[in-house]
């Protein structure tokens, strides 16, 4: 293998294997770190607080 090749396949693999390896760890990250979420204490106040002013019983908009 003549120097210029070389060089490039080393270039190439120094920037694949991270690639690789940066991908699977984000990949598996999202299913170890998920959690079950409660909708009344975490869910319901938000739209206790942002929501229901104008999407409540009382005062209807936009068909909600």
């Amino acid at each position: 293998m003549n120097p210029v090749t070389q060089f490039k396949f080393e270039s190439r693999r120094c920037s694949f294997l991270p690639a690789v390896f940066l991908s699977l760890l984000t990949a598996a990250s999202p299913a170890v770190l998920a959690q079950d979420v409660d909708f009344a204490k975490e869910v319901l106040p938000v739209l206790k607080a942002n929501c229901f002013k104008c999407h409540g019983e009382k005062k209807a908009k936009a068909k909600l």
